[in-house]
Parts: structure tokens; C-alpha cells; sequence
């Protein structure tokens, strides 16, 4: 951006105290011919003129003669005088920038932000593009890979940005796919590039990997911050501040089940069907207070033989509540953990494949499958991905550099329905230096509002160093992308024509200011156009990428229909890629012992289980006599 500058007083100032040294010299050199001159003034100064050119005879003398010396300090003086004068009453003129700067940006000042290998790049519209590299050659140039995406329905969020990006393939990905198209359509292409590809599936939850939050606890703060994101994406929607009471309660009494079964437990314990199991064996008398239930001599237990245990504190502090609250407590808490009552929740989060550890060290997409007409389960989407920011962040600190091997990019598409996650305002500022970024992509602005109140939505836009609007006619959308887009200096005419008796006429011209895109004009750009702000750069009207021109868009569903992919074609590939394995497996074994040495099926009981797919297919084992038919 071509920023504006006040001048600079400097190089004048250098200016002035030679100027100033030259006529001190010369009134110095002057003061001393006047003073042993003879005469009245006039005739002195005359003849001090006159003799002038004698300085040429011995141009190094200075004179300390009195006059001389009083010539040498005024002569210097007005100088200095003259130049404080102007400087302190000088006008500061801005000529063609009075009222703003902003304008359209160019091919040229994009440049700098490119990586030479369009692979490597983030792709924005079809002229502009931002490396992914943190740390440019150029520092100038470093911004957060954090990417602002705003754009009503139809403007082609998908379709100009998350399918581009996609196919970039220059990193793992954890993108959102509010319809399921996502997966059908582009999984091809990821199989095809060797990508480990994983679903979570909300939508048809039989089609989805498993998810166990338990399997990602590994203290009391992964616990804390589990029930917290728990409780406040199932809490109804509402703006004003309820009693907290409840709200607590309920969190010392999940904090003391969760850590039960986390610390006290083995793993295969370790589910939310558990944890209403638990929360069945809980039971308040109101009128007999020393009725202890099977959950109270559970705890009990627990207490003899750890006193200070994490799980036995946080239960007492549920049970300091009289009988009546406690029973309160006791069904908000079940109404809470309902939905874990469904048999295909309990089922998809009963064990772990998702392997969300090892999403930075090898190349792997998680699609996130949302339903995009009921909110119903999207608060599990919400735990998952508070446990994977957090997950990632702590594989990167233990990497060299505290940096993960492989660039992880959320593409969070329809952002609004994915539910809170807390401390997302902080983790949006943090996790760049950690090779992770995230595209938010929304309808409108308000929604990032209502969602994250109390000025923490200006915080997650204020992390991120991109905006990209696609189009819409939400009006606070419209009004904030005008005013990013900054004020432009223009010249005004004004003509005054008058056609009375005395006829006359006038011409003024002014100089005013406006907006670079009025609201009504953002809502009006083309269809094929969109509006791009990077941080700290004039803004770009640029063309909406064309995602036919890129060399991965023959291995879209959108270009053949024999890419179809689906979750059946996945497990398809890992159960011949895991009998590949076990046939390798049999073969070295054979070849060592083939010489000499009698084969006895015996030798393979040692081999482990090879599980096929983690949708309820049996295991198998490859025996000794399959192998040699």
C-alpha cells in the first residue's frame, strides 16, 4: 500500500546549517573590512563592498575582531531564525490524498505475497494468491494464513474457494461439509494422492469413523475444558445470563464421573455411555439425607483408598447440595447427556479411529460431515474440534521448532453451525507459528456476532490478516467491507446556473471525500466479481477463481462422474492395502525359512489380529494353507 507521509524536515534542516555556516563566514570576513575602514557608515559599507574580492587572497582567515564577530552571530542567527519561522508555520499539504488514499490494487502490488511455485500458494481470486510460507524472504510481505470468507447463499463459497484450496493438496485438511457433497466429490482425488482420509460423520453417523472424546483427556484441564464445551453448546440460545448455580453444579458433578472413569478406569470404560451409567446409579431421597446411593458408596470407596483423589473432591462439592438441589442437578445433568442415549451416538462415539494426533506428521483429510438443516448434534462437532486444536498444538510444542511436519488448514465452512468453541479467540491468534491456519467462511457478519459475543468475534477477525468477500446484502456486512475498503480522495464541481432577470453563472471546484466502494455499490459488484483485503494493502475487485482452469479439476465428480467416491470405496482400499500387508508379511516369512527347514503352522500363531475396517467387520487372519494355495 502506498502510504501516506508527512515530509520529512531533515534534508532541510542539513540545508540550512550550511547555508547558515556560509553566511557567517562571509559576514565575518565583511565585519572585518568594516571595521578598520575609515569614514561615515555609508562610505565603510562602500568601500567594504569594493574590496570584497580581496577574501579570494586568504579564504581559510576568521577574523575575532568585535565587529566581526557581532556580523558572524546576526548573520547566523536570521538564518536560524528564518528557518524556525517557516518550519513551525509552514502549511502541511496533502495534495490529492487530503480526505484518503485508498485505491484499487494491482497485479504489481500482489507480487510480493506469491510463491513462485503455485502449488504453494493459497488461492484467493484468479489474479491473487498468498504463499503459504510464514516466513518470506521479504518480511514485508509475512501474513497469517487465517482467511475471512463472507458470502451470502449462492455466491459460491464452495465452489470459488474450499474446492480450489483443495486442490491445492499442499497440506493436511480439516474442512467442514455442511451437505456431505465435499467427500463425494473430491475424495477421489485425495485417495489418488496417497492422503489418509478420514470421516466424521454427523449426518449418517453408520458412514462416519468413531470418535471417543476420552481417548484425547489427559489431564484435569482436558476435562474442564470438555464439560465446559459441553455444557455451553447445549445450553439454550438465549442473549441474557442465567443463574450460573446450575451450570456449576453440573460441572463438579461431570468433573467427578469424568475423572473416575479417566484415572480410576481401564479404557474400554471409558465412554459417554459409561458415564450415564453412572449418572443412573446416582439417586436423592429428599427426606432421608443419609441415604447413600450406589454412586455415593462408589465415591465412598474411592475415598478410603485415594482421600485426595482429583475425582473424590470434585464429588463432594456436588454433594454439599441439599436434597432437593442436588435431585435439580441430577436431571438437568441427564437431560444434558440425552443425546448420548441415542444408540447410533453411543455407537460412533464408543471407540477411536479418527487418529487425530497424527493429522500434522502425515498428509491426511477429515471430512466433517454436518447436517445443514438440524443443529441437533453439532455441539459434538464442537468438542472435536476443541480437542484437535488442542491435540495439534501440543504434538507441535514437543516438534523441533515447536512447528508440526505437515501444514494443517481448517476450512470451516458454514463456521456458524459448527456450535462455540471456547477460547477460540485465543486460539486463532496462536496457533500460526504452529503450521496451522483456518479459512472461517460465513453467510454474514453477524453471524460471527451472535456467536461469539462480547467483542471476542472482533478479535477472531482481527486475527485474520485476509478477507474475502464473495457477494450479499446483509447490511452490516455491507457497511463493514465498505469501510475496510477505506476512504478515496476525489475532486468535486459544482455549478450554480440562474436564469432570472439577471442571469449568471458559476463554477467551483473542491476537493472531498468518499468511500472507494459505497455499501449500495459493495452490494452491487458482479456476480463473477468478489472484494479481497489483505492487512496493511489497498483492497483488490478482482474475477472469482475459475476452478476449471486448474490442473486438478479432471479428478473432481465435477468434471467425470467416475469420481464418485464414498466411504464404501475407502474401506475398500484399506482392506486390499492390509491383505497386500499381510501377504508381504507371509511371504518374507516363507522366504527365510524355505531352505532346510519344515513349515509348521504353528510357527504363525504369533502374528497379530489385522482388524479390516472400523465399521464392525470381523477381523481376520491370513492362514499358512491359504497362503500356499
Amino acid at each position: 500500500m502506498k502510504t501516506v507521509r508527512a515530509k520529512s524536515t531533515k534534508p532541510k534542516f542539513i540545508v540550512t546549517a550550511i547555508f547558515s555556516l556560509i553566511v557567517a563566514y562571509f559576514g565575518n570576513r565583511l565585519g572585518e573590512i568594516f571595521a578598520y575602514s575609515y569614514g561615515d557608515i555609508l562610505y565603510r559599507i562602500e568601500a567594504s563592498i569594493g574590496v570584497f574580492h580581496t577574501i579570494t587572497d586568504n579564504p581559510l582567515h576568521i577574523s575575532f575582531h568585535e565587529t566581526a564577530l557581532i556580523v558572524t552571530a546576526i548573520g547566523f542567527s536570521v538564518v536560524w531564525l528564518g528557518f524556525i519561522s517557516l518550519t513551525f508555520s509552514a502549511k502541511k499539504y496533502m495534495r490529492g490524498v487530503e480526505h484518503g488514499s485508498s485505491e484499487w490494487g494491482t497485479s504489481h502490488s500482489i507480487k510480493g505475497f506469491v510463491d513462485t511455485k503455485p502449488t504453494n500458494n493459497l488461492i484467493l481470486t484468479s489474479t491473487e494468491s498468498l504463499s503459504l510460507s510464514g516466513r518470506m524472504k521479504n518480511p514485508t510481505y509475512n501474513r497469517n494464513k487465517n482467511v475471512l470468507i463472507v458470502g451470502g447463499s449462492g455466491t459460491g463459497k464452495t465452489r470459488f474457494y474450499v474446492k480450489p484450496n483443495l486442490m491445492q493438496m499442499h497440506s493436511s485438511y480439516v474442512v467442514t461439509d455442511p451437505k456431505g457433497s465435499l467427500f463425494h466429490e473430491t475424495g477421489k482425488m485425495f485417495a489418488d494422492a496417497d492422503y489418509k482420509i478420514k470421516v466424521f460423520n454427523l449426518k449418517d453417523m453408520d458412514a462416519s469413523d468413531f470418535y471417543n472424546p476420552f481417548e484425547y483427556i489427559e489431564t484435569e484441564d482436558d476435562i474442564l475444558k470438555l464439560i465446559n464445551n459441553l455444557i455451553a453448546n447445549t445450553n439454550p440460545d438465549k442473549k441474557g445470563g442465567g443463574d450460573p448455580f446450575w451450570e456449576k453444579s453440573e460441572t463438579a458433578l461431570l468433573m467427578a464421573i469424568f475423572s473416575y472413569l479417566v484415572f480410576e478406569c481401564p479404557p474400554s470404560d471409558r465412554t459417554f455411555s459409561e458415564v450415564l451409567n453412572l449418572i443412573r446409579m446416582a439417586e436423592v431421597r429428599e427426606d432421608d439425607d443419609t441415604f447413600q446411593s450406589p454412586l455415593d458408596l462408589l465415591f465412598e470407596e474411592l475415598k478410603q483408598e485415594k482421600p485426595h483423589c482429583f475425582a473424590v473432591k470434585e464429588y463432594q462439592l456436588f454433594k454439599q447440595a441439599a436434597g432437593k438441589t442436588a435431585k435439580g442437578i441430577l436431571i438437568s445433568v441427564g437431560v444434558r447427556l440425552a443425546p448420548f442415549d441415542i444408540e447410533r451416538v453411543g455407537k460412533l462415539l464408543s471407540k477411536d479411529t479418527l487418529e487425530l494426533y497424527s493429522l500434522g506428521d502425515e498428509r491426511t483429510i477429515l471430512y466433517i460431515i454436518l447436517p445443514d438443516t438440524d443443529k441437533t448434534f453439532n455441539f459434538i462437532a464442537a468438542m472435536m474440534y476443541q480437542q484437535l486444536f488442542d491435540i495439534l498444538v501440543r504434538v507441535a510444542d514437543k516438534q523441533k521448532g515447536a512447528r508440526l511436519k505437515h501444514h494443517v488448514r481448517f476450512i470451516l465452512d458454514e463456521f456458524s453451525n459448527i456450535g462455540q468453541i471456547p477460547g477460540f479467540e485465543i486460539l486463532v491468534s496462536t496457533i500460526r507459528s504452529r503450521e496451522m491456519s483456518v479459512s472461517i467462511i460465513l453467510q454474514t457478519i453477524s453471524q460471527l456476532k451472535s456467536l461469539y459475543r462480547d467483542d471476542k468475534w472482533e478479535t477472531i477477525a482481527g486475527n485474520c490478516d485476509t478477507w474475502l468477500f464473495l457477494g450479499g446484502s446483509e447490511q452490516s456486512t455491507l457497511e463493514l467491507i465498505s469501510k475496510k475498503c477505506g476512504k478515496t480522495t476525489i475532486d468535486h464541481r459544482n455549478i450554480n446556473e440562474s436564469h432570472g432577470q439577471t442571469r449568471s453563472y458559476s463554477k467551483n471546484y473542491q476537493v472531498l471525500g468518499r468511500e472507494l466502494l459505497l455499501p449500495d455499490e459493495v452490494a452491487r459488484i458482479e456476480r463473477t466479481e468478489c472484494i479481497l483485503l489483505i492487512s496493511g494493502c489497498n483492497p483488490w475487485l478482482s474475477q472469482k477463481y475459475d476452478i476449471e482452469l486448474h490442473p486438478n479439476y479432471r479428478r473432481l465428480l465435477d468434471y467425470n462422474d467416475d469420481n464418485w467416491y464414498d466411504i464404501s470405496l475407502r474401506d475398500a482400499e484399506r482392506h486390499q492395502k492390509k491383505e497386500e500387508q499381510t501377504i508381504l508379511f507371509f511371504d518374507n516369512v516363507i522366504e527365510r525359512r524355505r531352505l532346510d527347514e519344515i513349515l509348521d503352522p504353528r510357527d504363525f500363531d504369533d502374528i497379530p489380529t489385522i482388524e479390516l475396517a472400523p465399521d464392525g467387520v470381523p477381523p481376520t487372519t491370513r492362514t499358512y494353507e491359504q497362503q500356499t494355495i
